[in-house]
């Protein structure tokens, strides 16, 4: 619902400003990069009106969403978060990509203690240290160990980004905790009853 508003604010923005907001099959290459220059131009201008606005929970939606890049959308709200010392829309942001990631690691360890039921999860864990995981993603076949390691760093990655947040933040307590949540799910001790602690509701 937010993106399909912001996506109306933003055509509403390049029909104002004379800017190519629509495409044709015809359009050639060069047409096509400035009709998304364009486009790009608007999304961020309206990015920062709604911030000016303190449409928090619309930006956010619009992120959890995904239709824009990481970097050029989640990155920059996180750090206008950080910087205006926003903690509780900060943790509404990035709690819940962490939390899909950690449950989507144990939906994967899960599958492998089924198929390998005679190992010890620290078997498993350093199997998983040990895999070369860009040459499983090369590769053709599937591997369920190759699966967990995908998402084992991917979940620990978002931890890294998080925690880079907080630092800036005058948080310890909670900064803590998800630290030692970071600890448990790079031992695989982490069990769904932690998701507890991080699931904010604004």
């Amino acid at each position: 619902m937010s993106y399909t508003k912001m996506s109306k604010e933003i055509e509403k923005y390049l029909k104002e400003n004379n800017l190519p907001w629509r495409g044709k099959e015809s359009d050639t290459k060069e047409e096509t990069a400035r009709r998304m220059n364009a486009y790009y131009k608007g999304r961020d201008f309206i990015f920062n009106k709604w911030l000016n606005e303190k449409k928090y929970k619309e930006l956010i939606s619009v992120a959890h969403q995904g239709w824009f890049g990481e970097d050029d959308f989640f990155v920059p709200l996180a750090k206008y978060f950080v910087k205006e010392n926003e903690l509780d829309w900060l943790k509404f942001l990035c709690e819940r990509k962490v939390r899909f990631n950690i449950e989507d690691t144990l939906n994967c360890l899960k599958n492998v203690m089924e198929k390998y039921q005679n190992k010890r999860i620290i078997e498993i864990l350093s199997e998983v240290i040990l895999l070369d995981l860009e040459k499983y993603k090369k590769g053709e076949s599937y591997n369920c160990i190759g699966e967990l390691k995908s998402h084992y760093v991917k979940t620990l990655n978002k931890f890294d980004q998080y925690i880079g947040f907080l630092e800036q933040m005058d948080c310890h307590e909670y900064l803590k905790q998800i630290k030692e949540m970071q600890n448990k799910t790079g031992n695989f001790t982490i069990k769904l009853n932690d998701l507890k602690n991080i699931k904010i509701k604004l």
